[in-house]
């Protein structure tokens, strides 16, 4: 597994397909779970999960999408601004109302 730095904490990066594929055909090219861990520095557990995938799914690919972030509560912060311009002697309770 692959670290990277954001917002000054370490978060994990997932492993690049080109990776599974190698780890992949490493299994059906005869080696075992526990040779084509040593050779590639991952865990058997991980390789376990790739190849369940592999079976399910017909690929290795990592997931995508779903670390989409938080979404922001406006969506159209210009008629929000506008909104606010016109009621702008409003408490946030009476915007709330509105």
């Amino acid at each position: 597994m692959s670290w990277i730095i954001l917002n000054e904490k370490l978060m994990a990066k997932a492993y690049s397909c080109d990776l599974r594929i190698r780890v992949i055909k490493s299994l059906s090219e005869g080696k075992t779970i526990k040779e084509t861990s040593e050779i590639y520095c991952i865990s058997r557990k991980t390789i376990i999960e790739w190849k369940e995938l592999k079976k399910l799914t017909g690929y290795v690919k990592a997931k995508s999408g779903y670390h989409t972030g938080h979404r922001r509560i406006i969506r159209d912060i210009e008629g929000f601004k506008k909104f606010i311009e016109l009621n702008f002697d409003k408490t946030t309770m009476e915007l709330a109302n509105n």
